[in-house]
């Protein structure tokens, strides 16, 4: 019987598919979550449970009209790490008011903000043929 001293990294299996390992503090303790590739990691979260963990991903801003203006909307992906419900689902906060939407959801939503944003540039074209 032959004995191999030579030891092979184990590679996790999560690694192989789009995932990464994060260290987060859960009740005072170090441990590592696998998290989806578009998560930004835990930095700063200590959640008492596992539970209470979420993933979420860099936010998008849509700022106002003017200069330094302040955040319209702000938009991210977000998962609960654990529990029954762990799909990546679309977060949007516009002014305080926060809408949780699924990937079907949320197309269809983009499909009417990108109609809203042609009738704006429509309102533009109008008034800008008064000042020619």
């Amino acid at each position: 019987m032959s004995t191999n001293n030579t030891h092979k990294p184990i590679v996790l299996a999560s690694e192989t598919h789009g995932m990464h390992l994060s260290p987060v503090l859960v009740g005072g303790v170090r441990v590592y979550v696998e998290c989806p590739e578009w998560c930004e990691g835990h930095e700063g979260d200590s959640p008492t449970f596992l539970q209470d963990l979420s993933h979420y991903s860099e936010q998008i801003a849509l700022r106002g009209p003017r200069e330094g203006a302040e955040w319209l909307m702000l938009a991210d992906l977000r998962a609960d790490a654990f529990g029954t419900d762990t799909d990546p689902r679309v977060v949007v906060n516009a002014g305080g008011d926060v809408v949780d939407m699924r990937p079907a959801q949320a197309l269809k939503w983009a499909d009417q903000v990108t109609a809203f944003a042609d009738k704006i540039r429509g309102l533009a074209r109008i008034a800008g043929e008064g000042q020619a």
